[in-house]
């Protein structure tokens, strides 16, 4: 290129004014136009892409909840059945009523003793691991010769 096909063609781009529903990107190979409809449909695209993603999750969390409700209330020929009835035609809280005739009630004590220990277990461990990130982080920063969780 010479000098004179070099300053028109920079005068070209310089005078050169996209509108305004058009992005101009210019890489070192080509000039490739994207235009704003393109991008916000992109955009569009991967915000339903992402409520996909997310309603899966919730669906695969939130299914093993409803099975074990379902089949607690199933009649024992739907709980064996194959292929799995997902829907039971017949629901029925016999099997409720077995279990508290069976042992008087003591299967429910026995349960509700096992939950509410894993409950304060659970509840203890959450409530220690702050105190223990704040003792450690704190051994950092010291008020007036002593740091906040301990005696220096």
């Amino acid at each position: 290129m010479d000098l004179v096909s070099t300053q028109a063609w920079f005068q070209k781009k310089l005078l050169h004014k996209p509108s305004a529903t058009k992005a101009y990107y210019v890489n070192d190979r080509n000039e490739s136009e994207v235009t704003k409809e393109g991008c916000k449909a992109l955009r569009q695209l991967m915000i339903s892409l992402r409520y996909i993603a997310i309603a899966l999750i919730v669906v695969a969390f939130i299914f093993p909840i409803y099975w074990m409700i379902l089949t607690s209330i199933k009649p024992s020929h739907e709980v064996i059945a194959y292929p799995p009835v997902f829907f039971s035609s017949h629901p029925t809280l016999d099997g409720y009523a077995e279990a508290i005739a069976a042992r008087g009630g003591l299967v429910f004590k026995n349960s509700l003793i096992i939950a509410g220990f894993t409950t304060v277990a659970a509840l203890a461990c959450m409530a220690i691991i702050p105190v223990i990130v704040l003792v450690v982080t704190s051994q950092r920063y010291l008020v007036r010769g002593l740091t906040l969780g301990a005696i220096k």
